[in-house]
């Protein structure tokens, strides 16, 4: 018998549409202008530019209350949108400072 392993997540995602802007911090060059999520610990950005893993970006983005969030992050999972459900070209932010 097989068990399947489902990872806990650590913090609670919350679905957001907010505009801000992604910049790429060595070119200083905008990635991305859609926030799609944030959670305490990341956020996932829809990207307008190539993103790798390692990649340290700038975020700077309105939360719904209005409230501007401004951070440092690291690229830690880039979704290429090929899979059903995707939301499209995206990466997945990890905060850092």
């Amino acid at each position: 018998m097989s068990s399947i392993v489902v990872p806990i997540r650590r913090t609670t995602r919350h679905h957001v549409t907010a505009r801000g802007q992604a910049v790429d911090l060595d070119r200083f060059a905008l990635v991305g202008e859609r926030f799609l999520d944030v959670s305490a610990e990341g956020c996932l950005v829809a990207c307008d530019a190539g993103v790798k893993a390692g990649q340290q970006l700038i975020l700077s983005f309105a939360l719904p209350t209005g409230l501007w969030f401004d951070a440092e992050g690291e690229v830690v999972r880039v979704i290429e949108g090929w899979r059903e459900g995707d939301p499209g070209y995206a990466a997945g932010v990890r905060f850092t400072r």
